[in-house]
């Protein structure tokens, strides 16, 4: 979804998050864009959060960048957007979509979504953080009303529509605590669980291919 300052940033707020793990500049941080990372400083709580899991991706063992999964974070545009196809976001979101915007946040993230018009904030919306695991995701989401589900046989978080935000949202963990999350958005949160159950086995597919 187009994202304005009043909201918070993409990618289990990776944008907000990421700034405070990786001191990133105003201009980095400040704006929004759906080609390049945009949100608001910080909470003290999300902050927190990320450090907590920037400290645990710094060691050589237990860390994000040594999951074997590490690679979903790397996915090209092909390979992200290319997980729905044909009619199935038009089907997901219950009306016709355009052409999926990709993008690289700054190297926090990966993100492809799918708009019902160019600048619609009616869209879905998938997101892969490079920087924020499994266990640092359940603690970012703690700033959230969440429900433990299981998509794919995998656990997951989900979140309705809250603190003014137009979306609801899915986390779910691709492995253990130290492994990657996809962040799933939808306007509706019966839409956001048929995204992520739909994508999930596509995704881990990927890794290694």
């Amino acid at each position: 979804m187009r994202r304005d300052n009043t909201r918070p940033g993409p990618i289990l707020g990776i944008a907000a998050a990421g700034c405070a793990v990786a001191a990133m500049s105003l201009a980095g941080c400040g704006g929004s864009s759906s080609t390049a990372s945009g949100a608001p400083a910080p909470s003290s709580a999300a902050a927190a959060a990320a450090s907590g899991s920037s400290s645990q991706d710094s060691s050589p063992s237990g860390s994000l960048k040594s999951s074997t999964l590490y690679g979903l974070t790397q996915l090209k545009q092909a390979q992200l957007c290319g997980l729905l196809s044909g009619g199935e976001p038009a089907q997901i979101l219950g009306t016709p979509t355009v052409t999926p915007t990709f993008a690289n946040r700054l190297g926090l993230g990966i993100t492809c979504e799918w708009m019902q018009s160019a600048g619609s904030s009616t869209e879905l919306y998938i997101g892969i953080s490079t920087i924020i695991d499994w266990q640092g995701a359940q603690a970012v989401d703690k700033l959230l009303t969440t429900s433990s589900v299981t998509i794919d046989g995998h656990p997951a978080l989900a979140a309705d529509k809250q603190h003014g935000n137009d979306w609801a949202q899915l986390d779910v963990a691709l492995g253990g605590d130290h492994d990657p999350v996809a962040e799933y958005r939808a306007p509706a949160l019966a839409a956001a669980t048929k995204l992520a159950t739909t994508v999930t086995p596509r995704l881990i597919a990927l890794n290694g291919s």
